[in-house]
């Protein structure tokens, strides 16, 4: 962790150096049972500065936080941005009513389009499984 925040130190407007102190701080707290908020502070700076990775991480952090609705478009703008798990999670997510109280609008043409990029980018048997599950949840869906 110190050789993070020294890099940060020289060079503080860096959304990737922010985003693996923000890391290194998470993990660390959830390895030793101590608060990781100081490690939000860097995720939200570095999400909000357009790291993806970062934009997906503190959405699946704000979730775990119970604040689903604050996660909701740091998962999208990650999914937009072309992110795999970004991708599959929005979907999996807006499906499974996990924002069903957060006046998230669920697109369908948005979330097919999710899918259809995540295609290309999915390998292996059980993120094609996940694939062609979501692909039936949605379907199921928008089907009359």
């Amino acid at each position: 962790m110190a050789a993070c925040r020294g890099d940060l130190e020289t060079d503080p407007d860096n959304p990737r150096l922010q985003y693996q102190l923000a890391r290194a701080i998470v993990y660390h707290a959830d390895r030793h049972g101590t608060s990781y908020e100081e490690g939000m502070v860097y995720l939200a700076q570095s999400a909000a500065a357009g790291h993806t990775q970062a934009m997906f991480v503190y959405g699946l952090m704000l979730s775990r936080e119970s604040r689903a609705c604050e996660a909701a478009p740091w998962k999208r703008r990650a999914a937009e941005a072309g992110h795999k798990s970004a991708r599959l999670a929005y979907v999996d997510n807006a499906v499974g009513g996990r924002w069903s109280d957060c006046g998230v609008v669920l697109d369908a043409d948005l979330m097919a389009g999710f899918l259809d990029a995540a295609a290309d980018q999915v390998s292996g048997y059980y993120e094609n499984m996940l694939l062609g599950a979501l692909r039936r949840e949605l379907a199921g869906l928008t089907s009359p």
